[in-house]
């Protein structure tokens, strides 16, 4: 293994652990300026605006659940993380006003839904959803 290509690959796996430090701290952030708790009875979690409340929903086990942008933006850096494990279980680059995407938790516990909207060229706000997965007794 080359030099070069030893640095480079250093240099990503530290990007990456940024990447990480930066998601958890936007949630610890977000966290500590106030939370709203909704049901997500009818199965969908609207990604609207970023803002600094963290909202969380609860969600049954294996419940297909519709995520959706309804802001006016694309949504940048949508990640879903596993709190427990702390693993990334989805990364999508970009999601563009009125898309939407359904997902399914196979297993109970917390998950944490971060993603960021450009406000203006190069400003950008960050925010998290927190998504509680349940059995079905709990709902």
């Amino acid at each position: 293994m080359t030099v070069t290509l030893k640095t480079a690959m250093q240099a990503t796996d530290t990007r990456t652990r940024l990447q990480s430090f930066v998601i958890m701290a936007s949630f610890l952030f977000a966290m500590s300026m106030g939370s709203g708790t909704a049901e997500s009875g009818d199965s969908q979690i609207s990604l609207s605006t970023p803002g600094p409340e963290l909202k969380t929903f609860r969600v049954a086990k294996s419940a297909d659940v519709r995520l959706s942008n309804d802001s006016q933006m694309t949504l940048l850096n949508f990640t879903v993380i596993q709190v427990s494990s702390g693993k990334r279980m989805l990364s999508i680059k970009e999601l563009e006003p009125s898309a939407s995407l359904n997902l399914a938790f196979d297993r109970a516990g917390t998950y944490i839904a971060c993603y960021r909207g450009e406000i203006k060229k190069h400003l950008s706000q960050s925010t998290c959803v927190q998504i509680d997965v349940v059995g079905l007794r709990s709902i």
